[in-house]
């Protein structure tokens, strides 16, 4: 037996009498998965940028995603700047070198990628 999924939009069009409850609704096998990789293409991060903001902000890389797009398309460009200069101060004072090494390449290239994020936020 397939599980139905309702959503709300589905409960509220059934609700005001606009979708049928007879009409069917999408089943667990119809919607579509989103792969990480096409989540992370659509973030305009790289994969190292959403590394940092997971770590920073003690996320699940999926949910670091959202946060970075939201806040490359809210103007918080700086924000993220500065979670990657955090990042870099805590590898510092955990005396993790590499770590270090690999924030500076990732702060380097997003600077680069988003010269905006100078600006004092």
């Amino acid at each position: 037996m397939k599980t139905m999924r309702v959503n709300r939009l589905e409960t509220s069009l059934v609700s005001s009498n606009l979708l049928s409850a007879a009409q069917p609704v999408f089943t667990d096998e119809d919607l579509p998965m989103l792969t990480y990789e096409e989540c992370l293409a659509m973030a305009e991060l790289d994969p190292q940028e959403i590394d940092a903001i997971a770590e920073h902000e003690h996320l699940d890389p999926m949910i670091a995603i959202a946060l970075g797009h939201y806040l490359i398309t809210h103007h918080g460009e700086a924000k993220i700047r500065r979670i990657i200069l955090d990042d870099i101060e805590a590898a510092r004072r955990g005396n993790n070198l590499q770590r270090v090494a690999v924030l500076n390449a990732t702060l380097l290239a997003f600077m680069k990628q988003h010269p905006q994020a100078r600006d004092v936020a």
